[in-house]
């Protein structure tokens, strides 16, 4: 009896395989998988990961697949119909990766923009926690004639935060001048820190806390206390004047 050996080319997909033999077709589905991450699709948006396998035709055990040392007609038509679903199947892989990608290339492209408006947001909320910050107790400054002004320790408080400031002293100031005393902290750990005076403006932004202000007094005076930075919607005690 004659005999016909076939040797079908290789068509060959990750994580599965398509193979052939003389009395029949076995097809293992390759597997799309997404690793490593997620996907969050809003209104309108989504992918679909599923892959639908095409129904291919199958010999009959019995059934020749030579005749007169040819392939046989159905043979030749299964074959044909097979890989052609086969190809089929691999193209519509080919475009839901391709649509895949494009997906995963606007989530990131909207997650750069999420970084970019929670860092924009995080600066934003820093300011506003330093530009409302202030200091326990409210008056933490004494000022004596000779221009020195004294820092107590105290508690500086960022919204829900806080942190302890040592204390301190600092001289030079003449008779009679306004002074704000502050220091520069740009990580907020408060402890020991270097503080100024300035008799022009100041305010608190960037690293600068503003402690308070307190005028030097004259020559005799006692000492003057100072008073500090204010929490958010302070009313001031009302005073009757005598």
């Amino acid at each position: 009896m004659p005999e016909a050996v076939i040797t079908p080319a290789q068509l060959r997909w990750s994580g599965g395989a398509v193979s052939t033999t003389p009395l029949r077709i076995d097809v293992a589905a390759g597997a799309l998988r997404w690793a490593g991450g997620f996907i969050i699709a809003g209104p309108g948006t989504g992918t679909n990961l599923s892959v639908t396998m095409p129904r291919l035709d199958r010999l009959m055990r019995q059934e020749h697949i030579v005749l007169r040392d040819m392939p046989s007609q159905r043979f030749q038509i299964i074959w044909q119909q097979t890989m052609e679903a086969i190809e089929a199947a691999f193209t519509a892989l080919t475009q839901q990766v391709s649509d895949n990608t494009a997906l995963l290339n606007e989530i990131r492209a909207a997650q750069t923009l999420a970084q970019a408006a929670s860092a924009s947001a995080s600066a934003v909320q820093s300011t506003v926690s330093l530009a409302n910050s202030y200091v326990e107790p409210s008056s933490v400054l004494s000022a004596s004639s000779d221009g020195t002004i004294t820092i107590a320790a105290h508690t500086r408080v960022y919204g829900d935060t806080s942190v302890s400031v040592d204390g301190g002293s600092i001289s030079g100031f003449a008779q009679g001048e306004f002074v704000q005393v502050y220091y520069d902290d740009a990580a907020r750990e408060g402890g020991a820190v270097t503080y100024q005076g300035t008799t022009g403006l100041a305010s608190q932004e960037g690293a600068r806390h503003i402690v308070g202000g307190v005028t030097i007094p004259n020559a005799g005076d006692p000492p003057s206390e100072g008073t500090g930075p204010k929490p958010p919607g302070y009313v001031p005690p009302f005073v009757v004047e005598a």
